[in-house]
């Protein structure tokens, strides 16, 4: 322990504190601004799209232009829908499935009885943004689970159930009213018993199982036609190639989300400046680091030589720089958290007037915290090579 700390008092004395300091600034501000603006991404990404993560992918549902005075072919064919998958900014994309039968629905809610004809859609499960447990149906089950768009729910309670005097639900009553479901075509009648399972802010349909549309259309209908509407997976939200596709084809965004989408794309172009620019600047700080071991290390030769001779080895001499960078390092990590911790609080308190949570800090403090190790990983490396190399 003593022949380490003797170790370690004799190569830290020829250190220039200006280096040091030039470096641990330098790393600070790359990482205080990339911290900042990965934060600020997700904070202000909930803002616009009122979703917990807007890292992900984006959704639009294409419809083909309706002319003014009517006619014409609304349905997609499928080397339509291949050409919209064969997109580079779409990363899936699938068709309504609709129903081609008659329904029907009642329910008694409130002492009243009321029924409406009803139309249903499908689309395969990876295209809906909520997948309660019970979203299945099995051929010959009498009972069907249903997800409405959460704007449904608002208009009942704030349209109808308003003015007929009728009692609002909310979203956890609603699910266990049971609903009487007709279904009639080719000649034939079925009963069945719907439950509302979920709501979703992505599909404005009311949607029930693939498999329940495909069976009942192919009892009760002949077949299935061809879809009206496309939902397609966006893998660059905003992107401006998706404006002109839809206009050279007379397509329409009946998602009515295209806003939303153009400001996550500027976000989402804005940060990656941001973080390049932060990145830069930290690279810089890990070549300022390099270049002043490079001159320490050429500096202190002899002594690294009289060390080596009285029986320090290479890895003794190399682990003492290393814990130097380490604690460095260390340091501007946690002082870049607290910047970031800073600037956030100013465009939080705005959040919080408008009732909007911010996204938790976790998992920008590992991205700072995995950018440190690898600085730190290049340093290690680093050292150890030129003091075997030179020594």
């Amino acid at each position: 322990m003593k022949h380490n700390k003797l170790l370690t008092a004799l190569l830290r004395k020829n250190i220039s504190i200006s280096q040091t300091v030039g470096y641990t600034l330098a790393n600070l501000v790359g990482l205080s601004i990339i911290l900042i603006a990965l934060q600020f991404y997700a904070d202000a990404g909930k803002v616009i799209s009122g979703e917990e993560n807007i890292s992900g992918a984006d959704y639009i549902v294409i419809t083909k232009h309706v002319s003014p005075i009517g006619g014409g072919n609304l349905t997609f064919s499928e080397e339509q829908i291949d050409d919209i998958k064969a997109q580079p900014w779409a990363a899936d994309a699938a068709p309504f499935t609709a129903a081609q039968f008659s329904v029907s629905a009642a329910v008694n809610f409130g002492g009243r009885g009321m029924s409406t004809a009803l139309f249903l859609e499908a689309v395969p499960d990876q295209f809906l943004d909520v997948k309660p447990k019970t979203w299945h149906y099995t051929p010959g089950e009498a009972e069907v689970p249903v997800i409405l768009p959460k704007d449904y729910l608002s208009l009942y309670n704030f349209g109808f159930a308003s003015t007929r005097g009728l009692p609002t639900v909310s979203e956890d009553v609603i699910g266990i009213i049971p609903i009487s479901l007709y279904i009639s075509g080719n000649g034939m009648r079925q009963a069945y018993t719907a439950y509302v399972v979920g709501f979703s802010s992505r599909i404005n349909t009311i949607a029930v199982p693939q498999t329940f549309i495909d069976y009942a259309n192919s009892v009760f209908a002949n077949g299935n036609a061809a879809p009206s509407r496309v939902i397609v997976e966006i893998s660059r939200p905003g992107d401006p190639n998706i404006e002109t596709y839809l206009a050279e084809n007379e397509y329409d965004n009946a998602s009515g989300n295209s806003d939303k989408s153009q400001l996550k794309f500027f976000l989402i172009l804005i940060t990656g400046i941001v973080v390049a620019i932060g990145a830069i600047i930290t690279l810089l700080s890990l070549f300022i680091l390099l270049l002043s071991l490079h001159l320490l290390l050429q500096k202190n030769r002899e002594k690294i030589h009289d060390l080596m001779m009285i029986g320090f080895t290479p890895k003794e001499i190399a682990g003492v720089y290393c814990r130097i960078v380490l604690y460095i390092n260390t340091l501007a990590l946690i002082s870049a958290i607290i910047v970031m911790l800073a600037a956030s609080h100013c465009w939080r308190s705005f959040l919080s007037e408008i009732n909007i949570s911010p996204a938790p800090v976790t998992t920008t403090c590992i991205v700072g915290a995995v950018i440190i190790i690898i600085v730190s990983l290049i340093n290690f490396i680093t050292i150890n090579r030129q003091i075997k190399r030179s020594f």
